[in-house]
């Protein structure tokens, strides 16, 4: 999204006429919609924008309000070639900053100018508060504000970009630029106060074998691009002036550069698993299997004298259907591959059911986040945000959204903000809003196995809340991988169709239907028992170790997140030597959240239902006594 100023030559009055011309058919919007949007966003909005509105809302209703869908694409399609830009609709409109912008902090405090010189609407430089309203294909560019610290830039396709528009900011710290954007590296020398710099592979080539990293910076990690291996797996280039003792490992050279990267992410990695196959005790998480020791656990399964499935038509597969069908109260469920293809197909469900391409769903939930914006690319479907609080939406808030919405997903629990769970009275409550807006409702229950201690309710009493169920055989279950998408047989019926188109209908896979299965009969039965330890033993002594902030404060369930003060660099090499030399795995894969503090996930499944208090203060402080060693 961008924002711009306004030529003083411009007439809003003609504006208006022009688009009028251009757009007959589409509605504008009120002067009471017009005021709305003022108020919500705290400033009046410029004649110019006004005018824009005034003739086309650009409705999610369609051009003349009936809620077509096919016409509302039209409209979009329209509006764009007449004003140049991809138009966001009235209430979607943003202030440009940081602490407004509606969409995660690791997005909005990091975005930068980049307006391609033949863009309908230039976005300047050092204009903060700008109102963001279009859009140029997709990119992201909000103003750079003299105060700006944490800077992203990145380019989606075109030519590379001049860093000079940055040059100069008097605050600037980070600088991120994704392989391929800069278009000359040696452009960083003229930023004298960063202090992280995140560049490509070949952009540290360039300023390595010029001699010029800048002096000040405490770290420079090689940059990668999202979707890539987690930075965690990345080594950092760390200059000498801040770990004198580590001069000798500086990167020097394009070989050295290369070969260290490659060496130092492989090792780690190696390191890791042979740690976690060999480990005794597990507090976080639980050791990996391997292919003979899989294969042997369902060689001793009953029942295996029997033909295997075709094409998800019958043997364990259908199985697994029924039983899961059985669990979540439901007329029917259908095995998908991934969770991802379920998921993608219910809201093409309802979707078409509803005639309303809307989605209501959070920010910071899995569809939205993980996986690849499918819900977009693959079946033109728009995502609405009640809220980018870290909780789930209420019903005030889906309200507000002041536009229909075809489908409201609830992903419980929400894992990217900490495992969260609403109360059930609130969740009733949500799924009641969303009934009496006319929308269906759908839940992402991936991780549902582990709400009925919280909502004190079994699972076919909570899935019955909505439409349409995911849940998923290898989170919590132990299984090898699937999913399953649950409902009645309309659903189903479309759900086995579109799994078949999206490719997901395989000729055999029994080996994933046994192994859920096996979980149902032996994993699901004891996750109450996982809680419940958690809660009276294990998460009271975690919350104790110094420093320690567990979040939620009290976890509904058997996870959470762990914060720490200290690097996750630190902490994850203690975890290591924690592992290798008492082949304890304690808790693994920090990330750093702020300077001198880093987050982990929490899993306390059946291996920590071994651990007493005692044990996880004494083994936490060992940790830590590593972690500040290192």
């Amino acid at each position: 999204m961008f924002a711009a100023d306004v030529s003083p030559s411009v007439d809003p009055a003609l504006l208006e006429r022009t688009l009028r011309e251009r757009l007959p058919e589409a509605v504008g919007a009120t002067e009471e919609e017009i005021s709305a949007a003022e108020q919500r966003l705290g400033v009046a909005l410029p004649e110019e924008l006004k005018a824009l509105y005034r003739a086309t809302r650009v409705s999610p209703a369609g051009p003349d309000g009936s809620g077509d869908w096919e016409a509302d694409f039209a409209e979009l399609e329209a509006t764009g070639h007449a004003v140049g830009c991809e138009l966001t609709s009235l209430d979607r409109l943003f202030v440009a900053d940081a602490t407004t912008r509606p969409c995660p902090w690791e997005y909005a405090a990091t975005g930068a100018v980049a307006t391609p010189p033949d863009a309908a609407v230039q976005g300047p430089v050092g204009s903060p508060g700008r109102i963001a309203f279009g859009s140029n294909g997709g990119d992201h560019f909000a103003a750079a504000h003299p105060d700006l610290e944490v800077v992203e830039v990145f380019r989606r396709s075109g030519a590379p970009l001049s860093l000079a528009p940055v040059a100069g900011l008097p605050r600037l710290r980070t600088l991120t630029a994704h392989p391929g954007t800069p278009a000359d590296p040696l452009e960083v020398t003229a930023l004298t106060g960063l202090e992280h710099l995140g560049l490509g592979p070949d952009e540290w080539r360039v300023l390595l074998d010029a001699g010029a990293v800048p002096t000040g910076l405490s770290a420079g990690p090689p940059h990668h691009c999202r979707g890539s291996p987690h930075p965690r797996q990345r080594p950092e280039v760390t200059h000498p002036s801040h770990r004198p003792h580590r001069k000798k490992q500086l990167v020097r050279s394009r070989h050295e550069f290369d070969n260290r990267r490659m060496t130092d992410d492989q090792n780690v990695i190696n390191r890791r698993r042979a740690a976690r196959t060999t480990c005794r005790r597990f507090l976080s998480g639980d050791r990996l299997l391997s292919i003979r020791e899989r294969l042997a656990q369902l060689a001793a399964l009953d029942g295996l004298d029997v033909s295997p499935d075709f094409y998800g038509g019958d043997g364990p597969v259908r199985q697994l259907e029924e039983r899961t069908a059985a669990l979540l109260g439901k007329e029917d469920a259908v095995f998908f591959p991934t969770g991802t293809m379920a998921q993608q197909v219910a809201l093409r469900y309802h979707a078409e059911r509803t005639g309303n391409p809307a989605v209501a769903l959070h920010p910071l939930s899995h569809i939205e986040r993980h996986e690849r914006h499918a819900h977009t690319q693959l079946t033109g479907l728009r995502g609405l945000w009640p809220t980018t609080a870290q909780r789930q939406p209420t019903p005030e808030e889906l309200a507000a959204l002041g536009e229909p919405f075809g489908t409201l997903t609830v992903e419980l629990p929400l894992r990217d903000p900490g495992y969260l769970l609403p109360t059930w009275d609130e969740l009733t409550a949500l799924v009641g809003a969303a009934r009496e807006a006319g929308a269906r409702v759908h839940f992402d229950g991936a991780r549902l196995w582990n709400t009925t201690v919280h909502f004190d309710r079994p699972l076919d009493e909570i899935a019955a809340l909505a439409d349409s169920v995911y849940v998923s055989y290898y989170k919590d279950l132990g299984g090898i991988s699937g999913a399953a998408l649950a409902g009645d047989r309309a659903l189903t019926a479309h759900a086995r169709t579109w799994r078949h188109r999206y490719g997901g209908q395989l000729f055999q896979q029994w080996p994933a239907a046994l192994a859920a299965l096996h979980g149902l009969d032996t994993v699901l039965p004891r996750i109450p028992g996982h809680i419940r330890h958690a809660a009276t033993t294990l998460t009271p002594a975690l919350a104790a170790l110094p420093g320690a902030r567990l979040h939620p404060e009290v976890p509904p369930t058997h996870e959470f997140q762990l914060w720490l003060p200290h690097s996750a660099e630190a902490l994850n090499a203690a975890h290591l030597a924690l592992a290798e030399e008492e082949g304890i795995w304690f808790v693994s894969y920090w990330e750093d959240a702020a300077p001198g503090l880093a987050m982990a996930e929490v899993s306390l499944g059946e291996p920590a239902r071994d651990w007493t208090a005692e044990q996880v203060t004494e083994v936490g402080l060992r940790f830590l006594e590593l972690a500040a060693e290192g």
